[in-house]
């Protein structure tokens, strides 16, 4: 792709997912506390208090240790009074910036000699395709949930350390380092994030082209030791719930159908039972034809330095796959319809990625036949043409449950804002403990945090005192 225009036809495409997940969340977002959320206001208690340590910050929330998005929503929500737009905000920041991360993978090898590029035309299409995944709208859980800055955060993270990993620039052990930095962080922000530590080994290990075996094998070995030390300190006290298997066949037949579900929903949807048998067989169908490009790189004559382009998406592949893996073991005994959870899907876009930027490496082979030419290109523009109609329908239906969520939000934070009572049903929708919910928006009430941030204080008469008699806080 030479023409400048069609460079910033790229571009301009690439702009349009984030300008509509922007509108998304400026019309459907809404400035009150949900579930996890309400786990932050005992931190703010304490930070109010002066109470606040380490191990509040490094305690395990489920299988996960929330170190980083926690110290940032503290920090965010003790100067913003805990606006919770500034969370929304801070997600689609992070959003792009792992696009933009990803973009410069896709298009690293262009700025030495695009004349030379041969996948060059490749790598700029499938600039607006990976804006359209990572800006999903079929994510809508986390675009509208200010707490999912863990997600967002890891996912930035993942994208960081295997671009600095694939990086060929010398500086080796720096380079390790600063990976291992991001790989740490990433941890730090979400537990599925330590599956990343065995996805980017055979990156690690493959390093510069100048880099000795002994070397390579000593990165290796260094990558290794800090994952199992990192690994054994994140998992102490962390209590796995799964049921005991019965039945290894069942069990393995249900976790490999939640598997590809999980996979295969990023681009089907979470629409019922059909999006389940749809989602198995378009993770069937890419990972086959990802393997298929990784054997053509593998037969190519010049297979080394290809498989050393494609290593980088290799990565997102195997991450996604090992996160699926996991999820299922924990998750598959609550239902196949869970692995449809919205939430999934971010992490998730880590497969379609990787087999995406497959497809932009493209293995130097000889010239077919004209009419095979014309075939290949007819069944590619037929595939594409596919996965962007399955794609952009099941997008289509996002905004109508945006709606229908933010409609029951907006009732119950107005109802709370005016002191007006909220049945149990309204507040469990914002958390299953009624008792805990009305006592952290007593809290927040008398702190003028997050949504009663913007209510007028009590009038008082001259002594100071509110109406009513009572001392003013």
């Amino acid at each position: 792709m030479k023409s400048s225009s069609a460079r910033r036809a790229a571009l301009l495409l690439a702009a349009l997912p984030p300008i509509l997940i922007i509108g998304l969340v400026a019309r459907y977002g809404v400035d009150l506390p949900h579930w996890d959320q309400f786990e932050m206001v005992p931190l703010f208690q304490a930070l109010a208090d002066g109470r606040l340590g380490w191990h509040q910050l490094w305690a395990p929330h489920n299988e996960h240790r929330l170190l980083l998005p926690k110290a940032i929503m503290l920090g965010m929500g003790h100067l913003t009074r805990w606006n919770l737009w500034w969370e929304l905000a801070l997600n689609i920041i992070l959003a792009l910036g792992a696009l933009g991360i990803f973009g410069q993978l896709l298009l690293r090898d262009l700025r030495m000699d695009d004349a030379q590029q041969p996948a060059g035309w490749r790598a700029w299409a499938a600039l607006p395709i990976a804006s359209m995944l990572i800006f999903s709208p079929l994510q809508w859980e986390n675009w509208i949930w200010g707490w999912q800055i863990q997600i967002f955060l890891a996912a930035l993270l993942t994208f960081a350390t295997v671009a600095i990993l694939a990086r060929d620039d010398g500086g080796s052990w720096r380079r390790l380092g600063a990976a291992a930095s991001t790989t740490l962080a990433a941890g730090c922000s979400f537990g599925s994030s330590l599956f990343l530590w065995p996805a980017a080994l055979p990156l690690v290990v493959a390093g510069p082209r100048d880099v000795s075996n002994g070397r390579r094998l000593a990165r290796g070995v260094i990558w290794c030791v800090v994952a199992v030390v990192f690994g054994m300190v994140y998992l102490q006290d962390i209590a796995r719930d799964s049921p005991p298997i019965e039945d290894p066949v069942a069990a393995t037949k249900l976790v490999v159908s939640y598997v590809a579900i999980y996979l295969g929903k990023a681009i089907i949807g979470f629409y019922g039972w059909q999006s389940l048998h749809g989602g198995v067989g378009l993770a069937a169908c890419t990972a086959i034809l990802a393997f298929l490009r990784l054997d053509q790189a593998w037969r190519s004559a010049h297979r080394n330095a290809w498989l050393r382009a494609a290593l980088p998406y290799a990565t997102f592949l195997a991450f996604a796959t090992l996160v699926a893996l996991a999820t299922a073991s924990g998750r598959a005994h609550l239902g196949l319809e869970q692995a449809l959870s919205s939430r999934y899907n971010t992490l998730a876009n880590f497969f379609w990625l990787g087999a995406l930027g497959l497809w932009t490496v493209k293995p130097p082979t000889p010239a077919p036949e004209p009419w095979i030419a014309r075939a290949r290109l007819a069944i590619r523009c037929a595939a594409l043409a596919t996965f962007l109609a399955i794609f952009i329908n099941a997008n289509r239906l996002a905004p109508r449950i945006l709606h229908d969520q933010h409609q029951g939000r907006i009732e119950i934070r107005q109802n709370l804002q005016a002191s007006i009572d909220v049945d149990s049903d309204a507040l469990a929708f914002l958390f299953p403990h009624e008792a805990l919910v009305r006592q952290h928006l007593a809290w927040l009430e008398a702190e003028r945090y997050s949504l009663f941030r913007s209510s007028d204080p009590r009038p008082t008469d001259p002594n100071g005192t509110a109406a009513g008699g009572e001392e003013e806080r």
